[in-house]
């Protein structure tokens, strides 16, 4: 097998049409290959200079092993590397590849003297199938997690590296001109999410599924103490929260919850069967009230009024119904934390986030960082409901967020194309 088929048999021809495709050394380009993007690559390159490729092919039979090193460099986030080695170099490629930082190794025989070393980076080996799957000789690494959505998120950021790259570096370069060093960090973001960059090694357990912010702190529980703004953000809420629980409560009584995030992406993320078990009502959405926020919530009103600025996102009433559970994912940002006031919640209901679990607590708010693994569910026989706000992260300046804003808009823009051009549902 050689290692084009190798390619084709682990990714598909409609994902392999969306990656940006890297040759190393540049000997030729195989015809069997549909990419987005064909980029020679140069050796020299050894810090990673240049843009990052999502697959790197490379032939090190007759060539230093050193090669690989430089490969790993030019790998995204999602980046898979194939390389040709001779058999009795196999083990000091993998040790050459593993100590470059990827998250897991693979060694499949080509023939009687050549093998392929596959390795990669945030793709788990159980996403490309049996052919090699069955071949890995370094385990994942503990930040290499198999999850329903992750096809789909490369799908997204390919797309965004596709066809909106132009129009984001373009936006990176007017916030640069407009606001100068204080938005380097969405611009060093920009440039890793659409390859410009290749992304470092992300060891800190959290994995945004569209857009990291390079430098920032993640914390999967942020301890108010250290973050001033998240004190007071949370000080605000339970301050607020005597007279919104209730009112809230009582709004929900007298309202319908429609299913929440039923579209196909959503479905297949939270693999939910029953769109039931899941339910919303906004009541906060584009940095303003929605109908359902009726004018006789004044407590809600009040609350929202005076930490609107900290708002990142909406404010929305979530219910999880009776026995029912969200399965772990990660949502798409790592700028935000999310808050949670528990407003009805029965015994046997938490949320699971970088690994420890905590219950909510009606009247109580509570803090988390929605781009590490989190699961949440309800084993009692009566709905758990919270009110949910998206809040910007509490390192993050005025003008990082004005940044971030323009950004998120121009990332909602392509999926809103994307949808219309595959006719998603």
């Amino acid at each position: 097998m050689i290692v084009e088929e190798l390619v084709a048999s682990a990714i598909s021809t409609e994902e392999l049409a969306m990656c940006r495709v890297g040759v190393l050394p540049p000997r030729h380009v195989p015809d069997r290959l549909v990419a987005a993007e064909t980029i020679l690559l140069d050796a020299s390159e050894a810090e990673g200079v240049g843009p990052a490729c999502e697959v790197i092919l490379t032939d090190v039979r007759d060539a230093s092993i050193s090669l690989l090193r430089a490969a790993v460099r030019r790998l995204s986030r999602d980046g898979l590397l194939f390389a040709a080695v001779r058999e009795q170099f196999a083990e000091q490629a993998v040790r050459t590849v593993a100590n470059a930082g990827t998250d897991w190794v693979a060694v499949v025989r080509l023939g009687d003297e050549d093998c392929c070393v596959v390795a990669a980076l945030d793709t788990h080996p159980a996403e490309l199938g049996v052919s090699v799957a069955n071949f890995v000789v370094n385990a994942p690494s503990t930040s290499c997690i198999h999850l329903p959505q992750n096809r789909d998120d490369r799908a997204k950021r390919r797309y965004v590296r596709r066809k909106g790259r132009d129009r984001l570096l373009a936006l990176a370069c007017r916030l640069q001109e407009s606001l100068g060093s204080a938005v380097e960090r969405v611009v060093a973001g920009v440039e890793v999410l659409v390859g410009e960059k290749p992304a470092r090694v992300n060891n800190t357990g959290a994995r945004p599924g569209m857009f990291g912010l390079p430098g920032l702190k993640p914390a999967a529980w942020p301890d108010p103490v250290r973050w001033p703004r998240l004190k007071a953000l949370l000080e605000a809420c339970d301050r607020h929260a005597p007279a919104v629980c209730p009112e809230l409560r009582e709004l929900i009584s007298s309202r319908s919850l429609e299913a929440y995030l039923p579209d196909e992406y959503n479905k297949n993320k939270f693999q939910m069967r029953d769109a039931a078990n899941w339910k919303a009502l906004r009541l906060y959405a584009d940095r303003g009230p929605t109908p359902d926020l009726l004018p006789t919530c004044r407590a809600t009103r009040d609350m929202l009024t005076e930490i609107g600025r900290r708002i990142s996102g909406e404010a929305t009433i979530l219910r999880i119904a009776p026995r029912s559970k969200l399965p772990a994912h990660v949502d798409d940002y790592d700028y935000e934390v999310y808050v949670h006031i528990g407003l009805t919640v029965p015994p046997g209901c938490q949320l699971r986030v970088g690994g420890e679990a905590r219950p909510w607590e009606e009247g109580r708010s509570m803090a988390f960082m929605p781009a590490f693994l989190h699961e949440a569910w309800n084993e009692s026989d009566r709905p758990r409901d919270v009110l949910a706000l998206d809040t910007w992260h509490p390192d993050l300046s005025d003008a990082e967020i004005e940044a971030l804003i323009q950004v998120r808009t121009e990332l909602d823009a392509l999926r809103r194309e994307r949808r219309k051009n595959e006719g998603h549902k």
